[in-house]
């Protein structure tokens, strides 16, 4: 699962649910915006042959230009593309075999719910790029007209995805919890562990998005700048050497923690090893 996870992570996507690029490492850890970025750009694609009569060549590519910053030495399609083979270079040699051992277990369908809740969308992503890099470039004329600027998702509502996919995720192990899924219902780890959920859910969407946390970052960051820049969340000001904490990003990488934190919560109280199948095939991928 966390090789899965990374795999998704460190995907050059371009703009997840709208939100600008420099956020999409963070939110990528959670399945669930994954999935629901995916839907959100596949659906994009018709919106704007049935709605705005656009043809089908030029909608597919103005979703790919919306998507990628075309003019960006990194970020940028035709970069992208170029370096497809070491992306899959590298998920052949780790998230691959991982991918089939999950696939080959029984017994374990939430594991493999989350799990190619991160699979599938990456396999999409790299299509869309492969595909994009063929495509003549359109005119910058139709993706900056008016109309086609005010259909796009606006990133403002979709901040609170990261803490939405949160929230479902807990209702996930509660449900669990209440329908006696667990290993032991009556475990007070497991209660606790669950009550530590909703806290943190409660503080994320209240305390941590006001730029409470952005603030104890901030000073932190400020006695190691080089902790920022690691966290991805301190950014230079209007392209000056002056650093500053973003507060988003600080808001995502709590979003992370809590994933991260989930994930354990998940496979210490909530996992039963009870009738699951582990076929022996699968010890040739480690």
């Amino acid at each position: 699962m966390a090789t899965l996870a990374l795999n998704s992570m460190t995907q050059p996507c371009g703009r997840v649910c709208g939100i600008d690029n420099r956020y999409r490492t963070y939110l990528r850890s959670s399945p669930i915006i994954c999935v629901l970025d995916i839907i959100m750009m596949l659906s994009r694609f018709p919106h704007l042959i049935i709605k705005r009569r656009i043809p089908a060549k030029k909608s597919a590519r103005l979703t790919i230009m919306e998507r990628f910053d075309d003019d960006s030495p990194v970020e940028g399609i035709q970069v992208l593309g170029s370096t497809v083979w070491i992306r899959w270079l590298l998920f052949m040699m780790g998230p691959l075999p991982q991918a089939i051992r999950l696939a080959s277990f029984q017994g374990v369908f939430w594991s493999k719910v989350l799990g190619f809740g991160f699979l599938v969308p990456w396999l999409i992503m790299e299509l869309m790029i492969l595909i994009s890099v063929k495509m003549a470039r359109i005119s910058s004329t139709i993706a900056s007209a008016p109309a086609v600027v005010e259909s796009r998702p606006q990133p403002i509502w979709m901040t609170y995805l990261a803490g939405l996919s949160i929230g479902i995720f807990t209702l996930e192990l509660n449900l669990m919890v209440y329908f006696g899924l667990t290993q032991d219902r009556d475990s007070v780890i497991t209660h606790v562990g669950i009550g530590l959920v909703y806290i943190l859910l409660f503080l994320m969407s209240t305390v941590l998005f006001k730029q409470g946390i952005a603030e104890g970052v901030g000073g932190l960051c400020s006695a190691f700048p080089w902790l920022g820049r690691n966290l991805l969340v301190v950014y230079p000001v209007d392209g000056t050497e002056d650093l500053e904490v973003d507060p988003a990003a600080a808001y995502y990488l709590g979003c992370f923690w809590v994933n991260f934190w989930l994930l354990f919560v998940g496979y210490s109280c909530i996992y039963d090893s009870a009738g699951t199948a582990n076929p022996g095939w699968t010890g040739v991928f480690g």
